[in-house]
């Protein structure tokens, strides 16, 4: 919708399975996270992974305005060396690498 809150257009159907949390939007998408972080083009319906589910911890995720997706990694076990590591890519899910690490 425009900031007015004049048009307003769904662009997600009440049919996807699982929820649809935490929408941010960045360069004609809006990106959310639905079994992973989805993104959808703002003017029809067709969501595409950007990070996929198990890689990321539930709602910790941010957009720059450049485009780069900040991400936490969710804890897999207690050995897992990524959990809890920061990672950096691209909007789309390229150019993806660790930014912190642990001990």
């Amino acid at each position: 919708m425009k900031r007015d809150g004049s048009e307003k257009r769904m662009i997600t159907t009440g049919n996807t399975i699982g929820l649809m949390e935490y929408p941010q939007y960045y360069n004609g998408k809006v990106y959310y996270v639905s079994n992973g972080i989805m993104a959808t083009p703002v003017n029809t319906f067709a969501p595409v992974s950007v990070c996929v589910s198990g890689t990321y911890s539930g709602r910790s995720y941010n957009i720059s305005r450049t485009g780069q997706m900040l991400y936490v990694t969710r804890a897999f076990a207690l050995t897992d060396k990524r959990a809890g590591t920061l990672w950096l890519m691209d909007a789309d899910g390229s150019n993806n690498h660790q930014l912190t690490f642990n001990n």
